[in-house]
């Protein structure tokens, strides 16, 4: 176990009485082996946890909730902050957008997620509600920064229309926002968001890559009574893993289950040097602090030590083993297990020499 501290979820004093959904975050820097511990707590009594390959990106994602509780709370100014807000709707509307095949117009606007469909069709006035919550004043007036962000010839020809004498009629809605009570307001649209997922008895729900696991607690902080579980992996086994499509039989036979050759090209193991590099800025980019919210595990120990591992999880997450009612229907270590150190066999011996002498305090210890 790399590092672990324990707290119950009873202990925030500073938790909304009427919360009744916690939320963990699963979390890893690249084909880690999280998806091990979300089967895991699949096999449990109370716990909410959505297919491995759902994940919420409405908080990490650029102009997410992450992004806009920086500019409305942390590095509050009117600039930024209205931009902000501004950006988060297109995002919500990005993101929930559940087209039809002949509605071109949506079509066109949806990012493919379609979040109306996974949390219903409140999806879209929680998020609103919750903006509409952040604004303090509107009023119109000139206002060049919206304009940024518009198509350029758009742009040149307001400035054509103003000189003629319509400066008036291009006037924008400025909104000031208040982001003090962003963290509570945040928190209940995620209760009502997540509530009507939860059948009875369930009070936990798991987050894939939610938060990512770089600065975490700004997110934990959002959720209210929220912690993270961040798996971590030896690299030379991720990169014999997470190859692309390939022609020989080796290499293709040491893929993972959920690599159909390009969704893991994201790892850049096609240039060892560069995965190299993309993995030791990801590990030096982990907190360095311990955070009682946060526990570090080895997807290797998750595997190989499984009753050690899955006691500590327990522990750190406050759950009764007796809810572990379904054992080994989803989390299966004996086949997990047999990618670890799959690396050995791997046919360039050369590169998985170079990411040992790159990456030594990175690696499994008992690897």
């Amino acid at each position: 176990m790399l590092a672990s501290m324990t707290m119950s979820f009873n202990s925030s004093a500073s938790l909304d009485d009427q919360q009744r959904i916690r939320f963990v975050d699963v979390s890893g820097i690249g084909s880690s082996g999280k998806s091990a511990v979300t089967d895991l707590l699949r096999e449990f009594d109370g716990l909410y946890v959505p297919h491995f390959q759902f994940e919420f990106d409405l908080i990490r994602a650029p102009g997410g909730l992450l992004d806009l509780r920086h500019a409305v709370q942390e590095d509050w100014s009117p600039v930024r902050s209205h931009a902000a807000l501004n950006r988060f709707r297109r995002l919500v509307r990005t993101l929930g957008i559940d087209a039809k095949p002949w509605q071109l117009g949506k079509l066109f606007s949806s990012g493919s997620q379609r979040y109306s469909r996974q949390f219903g069709p409140s999806y879209f006035k929680i998020w609103e509600t919750f903006c509409e919550a952040l604004v303090a004043l509107r009023y119109r007036a000139e206002w060049p920064y919206d304009d940024y962000e518009i198509p350029g010839w758009w742009r040149l020809a307001k400035r054509v229309l103003k000189r003629l004498g319509m400066r008036e009629a291009f006037l924008h809605q400025v909104t000031v926002i208040d982001g003090s009570r962003f963290d509570t307001l945040a928190r209940h649209a995620m209760q009502q968001l997540y509530a009507p997922l939860m059948t009875p008895g369930q009070t936990l729900a798991i987050l894939n890559n939610a938060l990512e696991p770089f600065n975490p607690s700004p997110g934990l902080d959002l959720l209210g009574d929220a912690r993270q579980i961040v798996v971590v992996r030896d690299p030379r086994d991720v990169f014999a893993t997470g190859q692309k499509a390939s022609g020989d039989v080796k290499t293709r036979g040491m893929q993972a289950f959920d690599n159909d050759g390009l969704n893991k090209t994201f790892l850049a193991s096609d240039d060892v040097s560069a995965f190299c590099l993309r993995h030791r800025l990801h590990w030096d980019s982990l907190p360095k602090s311990r955070d009682r919210r946060i526990m570090r595990i080895w997807f290797e120990d998750l595997v190989e030590k499984p009753e050690q591992t899955v006691a500590e999880i327990l522990r750190f997450l406050d759950l009764d083993p007796a809810g572990h009612t379904a054992p080994r229907t989803a989390f299966k270590p004996e086949v997990s297990r047999k990618s670890v150190r799959a690396a050995r066999h791997f046919p360039d011996q050369e590169a998985i020499a170079v990411i040992t002498d790159k990456l030594p305090d990175c690696l499994y210890p008992d690897w």
